[in-house]
Order: C-alpha cells, then structure tokens, then sequence
C-alpha cells in the first residue's frame, strides 16, 4: 500500500460495506415493505457512508 492511502481505502471500504451490507443484502426483503418505491443508500445525516467520510477526512 502506497504512502497516504489509507484515509482513501478507508472511505471506500466504508461506502461500499454500508451499502453491500445494509441494502444490497437485503433486495429480497423489498418487496414485503409493501411500498411502491423504495431508496437505498439514505438513513438521514448521520447514515454510515456519511459518517465513513467524516471518519477518512479525520484520518487524513
């Protein structure tokens, strides 16, 4: 691993670990929501690929 890097690995391990784990794992629960139209990605502000940002910008 290059020098620097880390801040950088550790946004997108963070970024793409909420959304694999938290969304994309749970497709086949979607439809029983019973909703027309569902968002993926979003729990408010503080979601994790926020916090994941705020975590790297730190670290940097």
């Amino acid at each position: 691993m290059a020098p620097g890097t880390g801040p950088a690995i550790g946004y997108i391990s963070g970024t793409l670990g909420t959304l694999i784990g938290a969304d994309l794992l749970l497709w086949r629960e979607f439809p029983r929501l019973g909703v027309r139209m569902v968002s993926i990605g979003g729990a408010g502000t503080f979601d994790g690929i926020f916090l994941a940002g705020v975590v790297a910008a730190l670290l940097a």
